[in-house]
């Protein structure tokens, strides 16, 4: 049920975020929500030293952004966002699944301009996350045991194990 609830809600977000997105070509300020689909991993080595071999999971992401006209078909896109992030790996009897909350806050430029009856978006930019809350999850299949535990998010240190609480990207 609570699957089913945030199915209809990623839904309904995606059509205000396209019904919002429709522009009549005038250069005034602009606020959109928006909602989608994430597809996630996480990078970085265990206690050995070793790469992660980490599957995708899927989460969502939901917000609010502006679009601040800069010179005609420039744009400054800030947002802030709430999005899942996490990774899975198995590991013989052993699954390990990480899902982790963040907000996000991008700050892009974007290069909208007119092509037909619609536009071409092209943008970048640099994002700050900050962690909120996680769970790692431990499932031994043999024994059906599961371990479920919060995510401590903490300074970091140089080569200390854990997971940022706060991210730089661009």
């Amino acid at each position: 049920m609570k699957m089913k609830r945030m199915h209809i809600l990623l839904m309904l977000l995606s059509a205000a975020t396209f019904a919002l997105a429709q522009d009549s070509g005038s250069n005034k300020m602009r606020f959109a929500l928006l909602g989608g689909v994430n597809l996630q991993t996480l990078n970085g080595k265990d206690f050995n030293g070793d790469k992660f071999d980490n599957d995708l999971i899927t989460g969502f992401h939901i917000g609010v952004n502006a679009q601040i006209p800069i010179v005609p078909d420039f744009y400054f896109q800030p947002g802030l966002l709430f999005t899942t992030k996490g990774a899975k790996s198995t590991d013989g009897d052993i699954t390990s699944t990480f899902k982790l909350s963040y907000v996000e806050l991008p700050l892009n430029l974007v290069y909208k301009a007119a092509l037909g009856n619609g536009f071409i978006l092209l943008g970048f930019g640099p994002y700050v996350a900050y962690g909120i809350s996680g769970k790692a999850i431990y499932e031994n299949e043999s024994t059906s045991e599961k371990i479920e535990m919060d995510v401590e998010f903490k300074k970091v240190e140089i080569n200390d194990p854990c997971i940022k609480s706060l991210f730089q990207s661009l």
